[in-house]
């Protein structure tokens, strides 16, 4: 009895193998998604620290990753800091605090905040490192393009690196008499940078038809190779 659900089973798990390989093949997609994809890159922050100091200002520092959208492979290139005046961090965190205890009252039918989870996006203004304090976020050096290692002052800043049991920086931040933990889970970069291509990717389209063609005669293939694997398990 055992041995025959284990055989269904195995019939189940290969039709299922069958129905993905089909929707694969039959979308065309292995070659044509190389040739779209290969060259593109994703650009993303990704939080490491907070640094603080007693003037009551504040920077995130980030590793800024590039990845190539085809291989999945990413690139370090190097580290730079989210920065804000002191009154634009708390209003943001004033609005967010507000806009959680509207969320918990809706759902837990509290507003007590005692923690949340805050995602600035910055600008890439061309500023200098005297004035990254003076106004809206801003990213410091706003350079994407090649690896930047920053050796900004820390001499009266407090690093508040990632706590033991997470996966994102953060620090205590008193409002109207409460503290608040303030998790950074990420940082956005501008929707326009975000995604580039290399220079080959352009003319590299030219072999965007031949792809098609490829995926769609090789189609056939796979979906019998496919089928004479599924016929084979009662063998």
């Amino acid at each position: 009895m055992v041995i025959v659900r284990l055989h269904e089973m195995k019939r189940i798990l290969t039709a299922l193998t069958l129905i993905a390989a089909v929707a694969g093949t039959q979308s065309g997609c292995m070659c044509v998604r190389a040739v779209k994809t290969g060259g593109t890159h994703y650009r993303r922050l990704q939080p490491t620290a907070v640094w603080t100091n007693s003037a009551a200002e504040t920077m995130v520092e980030c590793q800024l990753l590039d990845t190539q959208m085809l291989s999945g492979r990413s690139q370090q290139l190097g580290t730079r800091l989210v920065c804000a005046s002191p009154s634009t961090w708390n209003s943001a965190i004033r609005a967010e605090v507000e806009n959680q205890k509207q969320r918990a009252m809706r759902y837990q039918s509290t507003n007590e905040i005692t923690h949340f989870f805050f995602r600035p996006t910055v600008t890439l203004s061309t500023t200098n490192a005297t004035a990254v304090f003076t106004g809206e976020f801003v990213l410091y050096p706003p350079v994407l393009d090649h690896v930047v290692e920053n050796d900004f002052v820390t001499s009266g800043w407090f690093r508040c690196g990632i706590p033991r049991n997470s996966s994102h920086p953060s620090w205590p931040v008193t409002l109207d008499g409460r503290t608040i933990t303030v998790y950074v889970d990420s940082v956005a970069l501008p929707q326009e940078v975000q995604r580039y291509k290399d220079w080959w990717w352009y003319p590299n389209q030219i072999l965007l038809i031949p792809a098609y063609v490829v995926d769609i005669v090789t189609s056939p293939i796979q979906f019998l190779m496919v089928m004479n694997s599924l016929s084979k398990i009662d063998g």
